[in-house]
C-alpha cells in the first residue's frame, strides 16, 4: 500500500514538472513569436516612413535647381508661390516633390546637350531664363515660352511623357528671341525651304500630314527594301505612295504636323527632334529637304549663338 502510494505521488510529481515545462516552452515560444512580430512591424514602419519621408527628396531638389543655376544661370521654380503667374498661362502648379525630382534629373541632363558658351546669354542676364515645372495646363499645351519687356524669358514644361522634348522646343524659340533681336531677318530664305507654294496654316483644327515625316512609315519602306533614289533626283519633287493605306512622302518637309503652324514652330520642331535624335533618322541623308532645314537652323546658331557642336551635330554629317 505504501509502495502503490509512493508510486502516485511520484506520477504527480511528474505531472506537475512536465505541465511546469510545458508552460514555460509556451510563454517562451509566445515571447517569442511576440518579439519577432514586433521586430518585423518595426522594420515595416521604418521601411514605410523612409518612403514616404519626403525631406531627402526635397533637399535634393533645392540642390538640383542650385547646381542648374550655377552652372547655366538658369532659374527652376516650381510650387504655389506662382499661382497667378500661373494662371495667366492656364497652368496648374506642380507640388508633388518625387515627380519634380524626375523633372529636375531630366532638365539637368538636357542642358548638358548645349555647347556651354549657349549660357553666356543666361549668366550674363542678357537674357534671364526661368523654367517654372507645372503639373498641367488647362488647355491643350505641353509647354510653352513667354518674354516680356526686359528679355526675361519664362519656359514653362508640364510633367508628361515628352518633358525633355518640350523643353528642348520651347528653349529653341529663347534662343531665337536672342538671336532675332541681334540680327533681323536671319531666316529669309527659310520659305524657299518649303514645297512650292506652301503656306503656313495657324488653326491646328485645319492641318493635315500632307509633306509630313511618318516615322513608322519610313521604318516600313526601309524594311520592305526601298531606296531614297527617285526621291533625290529631283530636288523639288517629293515622291509619294502608300503604305497601309497611309499617304507617305520619300522626301518630306516637316518633321511633324504641327511644324507646319508657323515658321518658328517648324524650326523649334526640327530643333526638338534633333536634340532628342539617337541615331541619324532617315530624313537627315543626304538631298532631304529636312536636311537642308536643319543645316540652315544650325549655321544659324552657330553664327549668332555658339560655334560649337550641339549634342546633335554629329547627325548632320
Amino acid at each position: 500500500m505504501n509502495q502503490e502510494i509512493k508510486q502516485n505521488k511520484i506520477s504527480m510529481i511528474f505531472e506537475v514538472i512536465m505541465f511546469l515545462m510545458f508552460v514555460l516552452v509556451t510563454i517562451l515560444l509566445f515571447s517569442k513569436l511576440n518579439e519577432d512580430y514586433y521586430i518585423s512591424k518595426a522594420g515595416e514602419e521604418n521601411l514605410l516612413y523612409s518612403y514616404e519621408d519626403k525631406s531627402d527628396v526635397t533637399l535634393q531638389n533645392k540642390s538640383y535647381v542650385k547646381k542648374i543655376k550655377e552652372e547655366y544661370g538658369i532659374n527652376v521654380n516650381y510650387g504655389n508661390d506662382f499661382d497667378s503667374m500661373l494662371e495667366r498661362v492656364s497652368a496648374i502648379a506642380q507640388t508633388d516633390e518625387f515627380i519634380i525630382n524626375n523633372n529636375l534629373k531630366i532638365l539637368y541632363l538636357a542642358l548638358k546637350k548645349y555647347p556651354s558658351d549657349v549660357f553666356d546669354i543666361t549668366k550674363s542676364k542678357k537674357y534671364p531664363i526661368s523654367i517654372v515645372l507645372v503639373s498641367r495646363f488647362t488647355n491643350d499645351n505641353l509647354a510653352l515660352a513667354s518674354r516680356n519687356s526686359l528679355n526675361e524669358v519664362r519656359i514653362f514644361v508640364s510633367n508628361n511623357s515628352s518633358f525633355e522634348r518640350a523643353f528642348h522646343h520651347e528653349m529653341y524659340h529663347a534662343l531665337e528671341y536672342y538671336m532675332s533681336d541681334n540680327k533681323k531677318y536671319i531666316f529669309a530664305s527659310w520659305y524657299s525651304l518649303n514645297p512650292p507654294n506652301f503656306k503656313y496654316e495657324n488653326n491646328v483644327s485645319m492641318l493635315n500630314n500632307e509633306y509630313v515625316y511618318a516615322k513608322d512609315l519610313f521604318s516600313k519602306k526601309l524594311k520592305d527594301g526601298t531606296v531614297y533614289e527617285d526621291s533625290l533626283k529631283d530636288d523639288e519633287k517629293t515622291d509619294t505612295s502608300c503604305v497601309n493605306d497611309e499617304l507617305y512622302f520619300e522626301n518630306p518637309y516637316f518633321v511633324t504636323k504641327y511644324s507646319k503652324t508657323s515658321e518658328k514652330e517648324d524650326r523649334a520642331e526640327i530643333f526638338a527632334e534633333l536634340m532628342m535624335q539617337e541615331k541619324k533618322e532617315p530624313y537627315l541623308q543626304e538631298g532631304q529637304h529636312i536636311l537642308k532645314k536643319a543645316k540652315l537652323l544650325t549655321n544659324t546658331l552657330e553664327q549668332n549663338v555658339s560655334n560649337n557642336n550641339f549634342y546633335y551635330n554629329k547627325f548632320l554629317n
